[in-house]
């Protein structure tokens, strides 16, 4: 059964359903590490897109490039304007050459379980916002800006 919830990944928006388990062949997971929206790839893809203006006006300004989304071998934190969620999760599928990552996520705040598809380009993701028509692209933080950005948390 598939069961839509309002959750985007900059607005936590998320398609619930069940999967099987795979692995990544060169880690725990091609997700490990820790990514940062990038407003400038996500808005590109936006203007391919016809949305009405009010909703343009809301998400051309500040709203991309804030939100970092940070991967374990098990668990995705998300941060974003001071809030933390965190949800465990498990590989459902992974394409060879990890172009493709498929999770099952179980957030922590929620009783139900999400299917997650990110779309790998080089050092960047990206994932769909469902009923848009276009994608949040995020990019890996080297180790450097990681400590950087974990330093503001404290």
């Amino acid at each position: 059964m598939i069961r839509r919830c309002v959750f985007p990944l900059a607005l936590f928006h998320m398609v619930c359903c069940s999967g099987a388990v795979a692995a990544s062949t060169t880690s725990c997971s091609p997700l490990l590490g820790a990514w940062r929206s990038d407003e400038a790839k996500t808005l590109a893809n936006m203007a391919s897109v016809a949305l009405p203006e009010e909703v343009r006006k809301m998400f051309e300004h500040d709203f991309f490039g804030s939100m970092v989304v940070e991967f374990d071998c098990s668990q995705v934190r998300s941060y974003y304007q001071g809030q933390v969620r965190e949800a465990d999760y498990e590989l459902v599928f992974v394409s060879p050459g990890e172009s493709d990552v498929i999770i099952q996520a179980h957030d922590r705040q929620s009783p139900h379980s999400s299917v997650l598809t990110y779309v790998m380009d080089g050092n960047c993701f990206s994932r769909d916002i469902d009923g848009l028509g276009f994608s949040e692209v995020f990019c890996r933080l080297s180790d450097q800006e990681t400590a950087r950005f974990k330093a503001t948390l404290q």
